[in-house]
């Protein structure tokens, strides 16, 4: 906010008024709200009135004669102080804002004007300094700019109404409707009201303009296609007072099953991810208007581009100047309407500079808020086109020939001796008509001509294909004309039908040749994709009782390493030589696909179990450790792979999840292979190894809390640890948390662990205290715990054993945990609080949380989750979402500590930000309890 300059004049008094003025000069000071001081030139203050002590908190007794540049927070590396005086030494005034420390240590951001009061000899005599209190101001702007943050980073539908117009729309809304933004915004809410609903939505219009909120309401929205979509409804109502009326910020859950939304995302995800990166045609995304904005990265390989020389590109710049018209045609088809079709073949360039045929469908995804764009598939049909244009050449030389030629016809009499045979008989027979005449039929031609007309003697016409004459092939036809005077027997047409018998078998070997390259990869020879899902279906359908067919997906990792490095035709190699190699490596009942690019995959039948096919996923691993030696470079192969098991029944579903497995393989690092269970849960027998070691590992006291520092953001100082369970395994070693955790879960030890973890943690502190070091501990607490009803008994007994002070101990709790159970986990947290204890929302952001649970949770403390911060600075959308939270805190009253903090970037753009505290690797890891102290010393040495 900008305020208008103070200038200080004397004006015009009298001289009996002089007597008076400090009377009124303190008067009016104490009566003005702002804080206002008086320093003296070198800035120690001399005047404190009551507004100060307000803003501030020091009393006049305690501020008078102590240096004004004490209350400013430093935020960086500019000396204010000194640019204030010097600013004041030119023109007598200084305006601007700045951060000061309250009495209480809390931070007040506050809008200053100073004054300089100048003696005759030029020096400064005195600064007065009027300041305004800016927290109601900034807190209402920042709880603004959250709100628009966390609506749009909600996994929730949000919007906002006012009167009975929608006003805003975020990205979660459109993906639960389909409506997008500019449809909505601007329109009556009745838009997305079933009609049956409008009573019921006026009802709750009604509510909000009387300020009352709506929670948990069941109901159905009306979606973009038409469809009803059932949701649970908040309402809150917010007042704005330059309008004088509410306004309602409208939360919407989906109810659909949770699976239901959990399936459709997986198959949206891996949709999306075999688009672009695994499908074995070249997958291209245009806009409106042609131009590429996506492409996947066979195009490398099926035309020889760079996919970067695509992007941006006009579509249309690589095809045949004769077939653009039906391609133009083709995109416009489906251009004015979302999930229209059409299909187009046409000729393209390559990079080598020829013409190859190719067929490509278009559909037009513009309404996938993924996609965005039209989706061209463009396949290959180079070799089926020639193929094609080879079959038709010669049919049409085939029909010429047929065409060109006459049919022999021969009269006989009603013996069956041939009268007359026509010319043509030389060129379709070999024969002269003088050789035939005379001579009965069966006798010149064979029996099987002889015998139609003995057949056509009494039952009338007959006829027979492809009857052998002399090694010719001939369709006889026999007309019983013995009636007709003019003819008196029998007329026999002969068609020489050899050329179009061997046509007919030269079209069936083609197409036989045309379907066996439709399943065959054309580099490796291996089956193809089309071929490995034709042997699932088959496979899946023929697994006999008790058994199950696997699917094992391998890619090599960093493959693009090789073609760039040694190019693809290495590349292509390697592929080959994988191939071979492993063709002769896998058991009978394994068949080996590529499945495109440099991802194979393995359908196995006649599996017993999970260990099984996961004995076939190291086979191939095994058979992969040798080094390949293509064109005189040795090249080292390391794979990735996913693994899965029928049931599901179906073939999309089972290569799905092995597409899932693959991904998290890739994920977790090179060289992986993951199962594919259920959640995705690590594989089940590391798990219930661990589970048996569990209980031997609390009982010999393996597991023990290490301690992270928290560290206040603006003074550099520790001001809190967290407790994190450590277990030094005697043979594994360091067995990390998310093994043995979930292992504690499923097993019922996680009471015996957190009970042990939280009664040595209060010790440690107890310990720290006794070597003068306060350090409040912060202590997990899972989603079994919450449950548990005997919990905060357990938590009391813990604090009374230990000595801890109750508000020396917090809680961090996960989303996820308070999203189980909530009438529960809510009970559970009353009573902790009821403790002493505080309660912390760990990995704030990651979970299901919204707005309304936020509001519903007895939290004191929001921890923002490190992947966040890991993208700030870095990704707009995770600063989004960091001020977002920040901001929601400041003005909900929270503490905020975001964790995962590594660098000093990081920490300087959180504190900017408003944020309190961070931990993570900038200044420490997690150390053991004795090598705690010093290394809070550290760092606060440091700070």
């Amino acid at each position: 906010m900008n305020r208008a300059s103070i200038r200080v004049s004397r004006g015009a008094r009298t001289d009996a008024l002089d007597d008076a003025l400090p009377r009124i000069l303190d008067a009016t000071m104490g009566a003005i709200d702002a804080a206002i001081l008086v320093t003296d030139g070198g800035g120690r203050i001399e005047m404190w009135n009551g507004g100060a002590e307000q803003v501030f908190g020091w009393s006049a007794v305690e501020a008078i004669g102590s240096l004004a540049r004490d209350l400013i927070v430093p935020t960086d590396d500019l000396d204010r102080s000194a640019a204030i005086r010097a600013s004041l030494a030119q023109a007598g005034e200084w305006q601007g804002r700045f951060p000061c420390r309250r009495r209480d240590g809390e931070v007040v951001h506050v809008d200053v004007t100073d004054i300089a009061i100048v003696e005759p000899d030029g020096s400064v005599r005195s600064i007065v300094c009027v300041a305004h209190d800016l927290t109601a101001e900034l807190a209402a702007e920042c709880g603004a700019n959250a709100l628009e943050a966390l609506a749009d980073a909600s996994v929730d539908a949000v919007m906002t109404v006012v009167g009975e117009t929608i006003t805003s729309w975020n990205p979660a809304a459109q993906l639960l409707l389909g409506w997008t933004a500019d449809e909505t915004i601007g329109a009556s809410v009745y838009t997305i009201i079933p009609s049956e609903r409008s009573a019921e939505c006026g009802e709750v219009i009604e509510l909000v303009h009387r300020g009352e909120p709506i929670a948990d309401h069941v109901t159905e929205r009306l979606a973009r296609d038409g469809s009803l979509v059932p949701v649970r409804v908040d309402v809150a109502p917010v007042y704005d007072p330059a309008r004088h009326e509410w306004f309602g910020v409208v939360t919407m859950r989906d109810q659909r099953s949770r699976d239901v939304v959990i399936e459709a995302a997986t198959i949206a995800e891996a949709r999306y991810r075999s688009l672009m990166a695994s499908s074995t045609e070249v997958i291209v995304v245009v806009d409106d208007d042609g131009l590429v904005k996506a492409i996947s990265s066979s195009v490398a390989r099926l035309l020889g581009f760079d996919p970067d020389e695509l992007i941006g590109r006009d579509v249309f710049s690589l095809l045949h100047p004769d077939d653009l018209t039906a391609a133009v045609t083709a995109l416009g088809r489906v251009r004015a309407e979302p999930r229209e079709q059409s299909q187009v073949t046409y000729r393209r360039l390559s990079a080598d500079g020829t013409w190859r045929w190719a067929e490509a469908t278009l559909t037009n995804m513009s309404d996938d808020p993924v996609i965005d764009g039209i989706v061209i598939n463009v396949q290959d049909t180079h070799e089926r086109e020639e193929a094609r244009a080879l079959l038709e050449s010669r049919e049409a030389l085939y029909r010429t020939l047929f065409e060109s030629s006459a049919d022999v016809a021969i009269v006989a009499d009603v013996r069956g001796v041939i009268r007359e045979v026509t010319r043509s008989c030389t060129r379709v027979l070999g024969r002269t008509p003088e050789s035939l005449v005379g001579r009965r039929l069966s006798e010149a031609l064979g029996s099987a001509v002889g015998g139609l007309v003995e057949q056509a003697r009494t039952g009338g016409d007959h006829e027979a294909l492809g009857l052998e004459v002399d090694g010719i092939w001939i369709d006889a036809e026999v007309r019983n004309l013995l009636t007709d005077p003019a003819v008196a027997g029998f007329v026999v047409h002969l068609r020489d039908v050899t050329a179009r018998l061997t046509a007919a078998t030269e079209l069936q070997d083609a197409h036989e040749q045309l379907a066996r390259l439709a399943l065959v990869d054309d580099l490796t020879g291996l089956p193809n994709r089309n071929a490995l899902l034709e042997l699932a279906r088959t496979g899946l359908a023929a697994r006999a009782e008790g058994r199950e067919c696997g699917v094992v997906f391998f890619d090599i990792d960093d493959f693009c390493d090789v073609n760039d490095s040694l190019g693809h035709a290495v590349g292509d190699a390697l592929l080959v030589g994988i191939a071979e190699r492993l063709a002769h490596r896998l058991p009978v009942g394994c068949h080996l696909t590529r499945f495109g690019d440099d991802q194979f995959a393995v359908f196995c039948v006649d599996i017993a179990d999970s260990h099984h096919v996961m004995s076939i996923a190291r086979l191939i691993q095994a058979g992969l450790i040798d080094p390949f030696v293509v064109d005189g470079h040795e090249v080292f192969v390391v794979v990735s792979v996913g693994v899965a098991l029928s049931p599901p029944a179906d073939v999309d579903t089972l290569l799905r999840r092995a597409d899932t497995a693959l991904y998290r393989a890739k994920k977790a690092g090179r060289g992986r292979t993951i199962f594919f269970e259920r959640e995705l849960a690590t594989e089940s027998r590391q798990r219930l190894h661990y589970a048996g070691e569990l209980r031997r590992g609390i009982e010999r006291n393996e597991i023990h809390p290490h301690y992270q520092p928290v560290v206040d953001l603006s003074t550099g100082r520790v001001v809190a640890v967290e407790a994190l369970a450590r277990w030094s395994h005697p043979v594994d070693g360091l067995i990390p948390p998310d093994v043995f955790i979930p292992a504690a879960e499923s097993t019922g030890l996680i009471g015996e662990l957190g009970r042990q973890i939280l009664e040595e943690s209060c010790r440690d502190a107890i310990a720290w205290f006794g070597r003068g070091r306060r350090l409040p501990i912060a202590v997990n607490a899972s989603a079994v715990q919450l449950m548990d009803s005997t919990f905060p008994s357990q938590v009391a007994e813990a604090l009374i054993l230990t000595g801890l002070p109750a508000d020396q101990l917090t809680f961090e709790i996960t989303e996820t945990a308070a999203m189980r159970e909530m009438s529960t986990v809510l009970g559970t947290l009353g009573r902790l609080r009821q403790l002493g204890v505080d309660l912390s929302l760990d990995d704030f952001g990651t979970g299901y949380s919204s707005l309304s649970l936020l509001k519903g949770l007895p939290v004191d403390t929001l921890k923002i989750d490190r992947t966040f911060v890991a993208g700030l600075g870095r990704s707009e959308e995770d600063d989004r979402i960091v001020e977002g939270v920040v901001g929601l805190a400041l003005v909900l009253g929270f503490r905020v500590v975001a964790e995962g903090v590594e660098t000093e970037e990081q920490a300087v753009l959180l504190r900017d930000l408003g944020c309190n505290f961070g931990q993570g690797y900038l200044w420490s890891p997690a150390v053991p309890s004795a090598d705690l102290i010093a290394t809070v010393d550290a760092i606060e040495r440091g700070a």
